[in-house]
Order: structure tokens, then C-alpha cells, then sequence
């Protein structure tokens, strides 16, 4: 993925929080050379409710910040992430 770029597509739906999917989802985009205690992730704008949206930093040292935009399907508890950006340190 080049700086700056995202992707707007959905990703796998989960029945959880806007930060556990996050939490789950983001551990694939970290290099295995960061120890989990080293990484943030950061609720910046929080949604309560079906159908709004979440936003979710996750700080890693030495690589940048992932900012994942996690909405709700319709009315019900199921999340998804419609968009991840990172921006490079």
C-alpha cells in the first residue's frame, strides 16, 4: 500500500464493538517485529448505536498510523471496517 492510500471497501463483518473488530483485524497489519505491548490503539470517535460510524487509531512505532473507519450494519450489533488509511510516520 503506498502513503497516504486506503482502502473503501468492506472487510469481514464481526458481532462485536467497533474496537475489538479493530483490535482483531489490525494484528495482521502489524510487522512482527512490534511486540503487541508496543502498538496503541486509540478510540477517536465513538458510536453507541446501529447504523454510525467509528473511528479507531492504531499507533505502531516506527511505521505510522492506521486510521479504521468501522460502521454498523442497519440496525443490529454486527460491525464492519469500511475503510483503513495509514499514514506514515
Amino acid at each position: 500500500m503506498k502513503q497516504g492510500s486506503s482502502v473503501n471497501e468492506g472487510h469481514s463483518p464481526w458481532k462485536t464493538s467497533p474496537a475489538l473488530t479493530v483490535e482483531f483485524m489490525a494484528a495482521n497489519l502489524i510487522p512482527e517485529e512490534v511486540n503487541s505491548n508496543d502498538y496503541k490503539i486509540v478510540q477517536v470517535d465513538a458510536a453507541g448505536t446501529a447504523n454510525e460510524t467509528t473511528i479507531i487509531e492504531v499507533q505502531v512505532p516506527g511505521l505510522g498510523t492506521y486510521i479504521f473507519t468501522v460502521k454498523y450494519a442497519k440496525d443490529s450489533p454486527i460491525t464492519f471496517i469500511s475503510k483503513i488509511e495509514l499514514q506514515p510516520n
